[in-house]
């Protein structure tokens, strides 16, 4: 069965890749450490995008957030996060 959703197709070959790297002993930043990719935090967001720079995965990473139309977090190098989406010092 072939698929021709963009989504799909991005969410796969991101997957694959991801899987081929963590099978190899290659596991990606996000896959190391989560966390500062989907943090509240501008500041370990902006951190998660540098660590993104020289992954093997990052135009996969980048081609999925672009066909899902990812609103969130660190993808391929990029912090989608709204302005709005960090905490303020008084929360």
């Amino acid at each position: 069965m072939t698929t021709t959703d963009p989504e799909r197709v991005a969410w796969l070959a991101l997957s694959h890749a991801l899987g081929v790297l963590a099978d190899a002993g290659r596991p990606t930043p996000c896959q190391v450490d989560p966390d500062p990719f989907t943090s509240d935090e501008r500041a370990e967001r902006q951190e998660a995008a540098l660590a993104c720079q020289p992954c093997p995965a990052r135009a996969l990473c980048l081609d999925y957030a672009e066909a899902s139309a990812e609103p969130f977090h660190v993808w391929g190098g990029i912090d989608r996060a709204p302005r709005s989406h960090t905490r303020k010092a008084s929360q």
